[in-house]
């Protein structure tokens, strides 16, 4: 078992900037089964369990997440290719039915940046998240469109250094 995040600070409500509200992150392990505990306050006595599957691979091929409200949150079932890409994202309901679908395509023209097509199909519509990578692999631009219409544009911009303590 591994206890993440450290000390709780009830000023900040938190075990980090990332984790707002969690006072402690447990990671467990059984087979081929990642528990993952997140705790909130004791006032509050909130506490959020993820399940993560893995493969022979090493994969993360399934994601149920449950509060302690015994709702579920969340439910993704993921695919790979032949190659380790991920390929297909499926969204459940509680009943294990697809609502939707998000599938990583690579985007193949010629020139083009390294980046891939996120598209998400529910019943209502289909988003497509057009990204691409700088060297490291992190996304530079992200193109949204919606039903094949453009609705947003972003573009960062990541600036490495070499952080040295003592000379």
């Amino acid at each position: 078992m591994i206890l993440l995040g450290g000390q709780y600070d009830r000023n900040r409500g938190s075990v980090s900037p990332e984790y707002p509200g969690v006072s402690e992150i447990k990671h467990t392990y059984s087979g081929n089964v990642e528990i993952v505990t997140e705790s909130t306050d004791p006032v509050d006595d909130y506490t959020n369990v993820i399940l993560i599957t893995y493969d022979e691979k090493q994969r993360p091929i399934e994601k149920k997440s449950i509060n302690s409200y015994k709702k579920r949150c969340y439910w993704i079932k993921k695919a790979y290719d032949e190659s380790n890409n991920l390929q297909q994202e499926y969204f459940l309901d509680e009943s294990g039915q697809t609502t939707s679908i998000i599938e990583y395509k690579p985007n193949n023209e010629k020139g083009a940046s390294p980046s891939y097509i996120r598209t998400s199909q529910s019943k209502d519509f289909t988003k497509d998240d057009i990204f691409t990578y700088n060297e490291k692999g992190q996304w530079i631009s992200q193109l949204v469109l919606l039903n094949g219409d453009p609705i947003s544009y972003s573009e960062r911009t990541i600036e490495y250094f070499h952080l040295t303590l003592f000379d």
